[in-house]
């Protein structure tokens, strides 16, 4: 027992100290914005048959549209217990095409994706031009309806920017961002098993609200009503937080964005529902709208085949490691020129989206106010790009500039008679409120307190149960007395005289009745008479 109970200390200790040292396996790293990530899928399809069927005539096919494909900034290699991955409607697919019928068909493959963003070019400045061979891509269809609404929202927002096309591209994003709500129920209810239709184009911009597809719509929409091209791509967002660049990579989710063509360049991928202009974190499949897979069998017998209702398949993300980050943008402040200047620096190899926003606040009665919003908007940055916000100087005037891409902010403002500069202190109501944490020297002791309060559990529980077995042993001889005594016999009752006897008081033998003395010891039987 003692052994036992040092094996199970030593393994709680060493989980312990393990849980205290060993670094997040499911997050990339803080230091930069994740570039090249690889994936590892498994899939499995399942197929249940029943009925009978023709060896060597009865035939099953699957065809799996919901894959990873290979893409400019994806590559995929397949391990497949079954079948091949062939090109069908210029898409790769899995196929697979058995005659081998069990009572249930069960089919897996892993997918080991990498997605590296990396070789993403910096996108040309330069005015809206007809792209040749696109129609597929400019024309309305059942999504993108390029209604009057559509058309002429997108033409307002063209006319609030330069004729440049990342810029409008950025615009469009911007406008999506801040005028369209998630629809968090939409979503919940899909995931639930729901089945509804996407919002089209129009339908999105009046409705003001929608899930990812019903995004992606609306910007096709506004992207195609000015001549450039765009498509919808289907796949998986592996993230749970838009706001959180870092957020840990725990599941897989569908999801839906865009890619724009733009001439002398190429496909452009742009997720109006994220904000970005590229995201290692999305992988790229065949599916369309209407298909992720089909099934089908041939040649079975009457009453034979495979079960409809529990033909199923699934994807499980079973492993990644984030390969490669970089630093994403720089800041950098200016606060001893008139105007003041904040700068926002594309520091990565590839082109980015970053939200910038600027508030400033006023020093009233030696008080600072609440921010108020100044300037807010998704800007398009080249590698090497800058952003620049230039306030002027005012004396009780504060200002705060924040990056999404750069997670951080910038700081200045100006007392009476005096400025003050920082990059880490912000004045009253600028702090975002954060869940209580212990202090850092308490988290490294945390490990070794909880290793106490289990060997405190073990030695007590020890205790306890000595403390059981020594009453038990204390009460034992006592209560084997009482179950000695319980069972010992007794005297044994006399048994009745029969008809016409008696039984002699002094050796317990039958006699007659009629008898004065006992015929076997000679006792008197006769009655004694009882004194007065």
């Amino acid at each position: 027992m003692k052994k036992l109970v040092i094996a199970f200390i030593a393994v709680v200790l060493l989980a312990a100290l393990s849980c205290s040292t060993a670094p997040a396996a499911v997050a990339a790293s803080d230091d930069g914005l994740p570039l090249t990530v690889e994936y590892t899928l498994q899939y499995r399809i399942e197929l249940p048959w029943q009925g009978q069927y023709y060896p060597g005539s009865t035939s099953i096919r699957v065809e799996m549209y919901e894959i990873p494909i290979n893409t400019d900034h994806q590559t995929v290699q397949a391990t497949l217990n079954q079948g091949s991955i062939e090109t069908i409607d210029g898409k790769d697919t899995w196929v697979i095409d058995t005659k081998t019928i069990y009572s249930n068909n069960i089919y897996t493959g892993t997918f080991v994706v990498t997605v590296d963003l990396g070789g993403t070019a910096a996108v040309p400045h330069q005015p809206l031009t007809a792209a040749s061979g696109m129609d597929q891509y400019l024309l309305p269809d059942e999504y993108v309806t390029l209604s009057a609404d559509v058309v002429s929202q997108a033409q307002l927002l063209l006319s609030e920017v330069d004729n440049d096309t990342p810029k409008i591209i950025a615009k469009f994003v911007d406008w999506i961002q801040k005028n369209i709500s998630y629809d968090d129920a939409r979503w919940a209810e899909r995931l639930a098993g729901a089945k509804f239709p996407d919002l089209t184009d129009s339908q999105t911009l009046s409705a003001r609200a929608g899930v990812c597809t019903d995004f992606s719509n609306l910007f096709m929409g506004f992207c195609r009503a000015v001549g450039i091209p765009a498509r919808s791509v289907l796949g998986y967002g592996l993230r749970s937080s838009e706001e959180d660049l870092y957020q840990d990579i725990h599941a897989t989710r569908s999801h839906a964005w865009t890619e724009v063509w733009i001439p002398d360049y190429g496909w452009l991928t742009v997720d109006p529902t994220w904000g970005d202009i590229g995201d290692v974190r999305k992988i790229a499949t065949g599916k369309s709208r209407d298909l992720s897979w089909r099934w089908w069998y041939s040649g079975a017998p009457p009453g034979s085949g495979v079960i409809a209702g529990g033909a199923t398949y699934s994807v499980t993300l079973t492993g990644w490691k984030v390969i490669n980050t970089v630093a994403p943008i720089t800041l950098t402040q200016d606060n001893a020129s008139d105007p003041l200047k904040f700068s926002v620096t594309n520091s990565s190899p590839i082109p980015l989206l970053d939200n910038i926003t600027v508030k400033k606040c006023l020093l009233q009665n030696n008080a600072w106010s609440d921010w108020m919003v100044v300037f807010s908007e998704i800007t398009f940055l080249n590698p090497g790009e800058t952003y620049s916000y230039t306030p002027n100087k005012e004396s009780g005037v504060g200002y705060f500039l924040w990056s999404k891409q750069a997670n951080d902010m910038l700081v200045n403002w100006q007392y009476p008679g005096g400025t003050t500069t920082s990059t880490s202190t912000t004045p009253i109501s600028t702090t975002t409120p954060t869940e209580p944490t212990l202090p850092t020297e308490l988290m490294d002791w945390l490990p070794f307190v909880m290793v106490a309060i289990i060997l405190a559990a073990i030695v007590g529980s020890a205790a306890s149960a000595r403390r059981r077995r020594k009453l038990g042993a204390a009460r034992k001889p006592q209560e084997q007395e009482k179950a000695s005594a319980a069972a010992a016999p007794g005297p044994e009752p006399e048994p009745a005289p029969a008809k016409g006897l008696v039984i002699c008081p002094k050796c317990h033998k039958q006699v007659p009745a009629e008898s004065n003395f006992c015929t076997e010891c000679g006792a008197d039987l006769r009655p004694r008479k009882r004194k007065a």
